[in-house]
Formats: structure tokens, C-alpha cells, sequence
């Protein structure tokens, strides 16, 4: 487990839904603990987990641009959210690097 070489615990709660993760006495970075937290939120996006798990290196950074709410047409959305991917994923897989 990734979580456990940085020394972080996380419990998943079925019922709920819900995954929690915490420091532990052993936790030296108290910044792992935002890394973890932007871990669970690639996860629920439906980003491998190989490609997830970089997200603690500390040369790596995710950002999550949400643009569901600039545009109330349904079809301006569907384009706009076509022009940031770009053909076959291009736009996407330049910026994942």
C-alpha cells in the first residue's frame, strides 16, 4: 500500500461511501496529508491508480478544473469540455505528462 510507505491510515466505510484518511504518530510530512486528501478525489474521478499514486510524490500536483458551471447550455458544455480534452485525448495526455 502507497498510504502505508508515507506513513498515513485510511479507512474505507462501505456503507457510507466514505473514505477517511489520517496522520499517524509516525507521519514526518504534514503535507502528505493534502496529498492524500487530492488522492481520494482522483480516485472518485475514475483516474487509474498508478496514475493517482504519483499525486504524493512531491514533484507532482493535481488540479481539478471544474467547468460545469460556466456554461448552462448543455451543448456549449459538451463542446467546451471536447475543446479542453482535444482530439483522441491529446490536450489531456500533454498535460498528465
Amino acid at each position: 500500500r502507497s498510504l502505508d510507505k508515507v506513513k498515513i491510515s485510511c479507512e474505507l466505510n462501505l456503507v457510507e461511501g466514505s473514505m477517511t484518511v489520517r496522520t499517524t504518530r509516525k507521519t514526518s510530512d504534514p503535507y502528505v496529508i493534502l496529498k492524500a486528501r487530492d488522492l481520494i478525489k482522483l480516485l472518485a474521478r475514475s483516474v487509474p491508480v498508478t496514475q493517482a499514486i504519483k499525486v504524493l510524490n512531491d514533484d507532482v500536483q493535481c488540479e481539478i478544473v471544474k467547468i460545469g458551471g460556466l456554461v448552462r447550455n448543455k451543448e456549449r458544455f459538451v463542446k467546451r469540455r471536447q475543446r479542453l480534452v482535444g482530439p483522441n485525448g491529446s490536450t489531456l495526455k500533454a498535460l498528465e505528462l
